[in-house]
């Protein structure tokens, strides 16, 4: 009967410990889920910022706005076409 209660002390420490684990693996995919979430954020940032860049060197770059730009006759006319700038 002693023995008995001893292996049944023993399994339940091994649950015990098992479910420790388990806990604390849940929390690690939190954890993960929540950084690959920021790390989509961060990209979809970062993503917008490089079109907004690729934009500006486009419309900066010499020669760059022909390209951007539909096709005209002369070179006057892509420089008045932009005043802003």
């Amino acid at each position: 009967m002693i023995r008995l209660e001893q292996v049944r002390g023993e399994m339940l420490e091994r649950f015990e410990r098992v479910d420790r684990r388990f806990a604390q693996n849940e929390q690690r995919m939190s954890r993960l889920e929540q950084r690959l979430a920021d790390l989509g954020d961060r990209i979809e940032v970062l993503g917008a910022q490089l079109v907004a860049q690729l934009e500006l060197l486009a419309w900066t770059t010499p020669g760059a706005a022909m390209l951007a730009e539909p096709a005209t006759d002369s070179i006057v006319e892509l420089a008045t076409d932009h005043p802003e700038e």
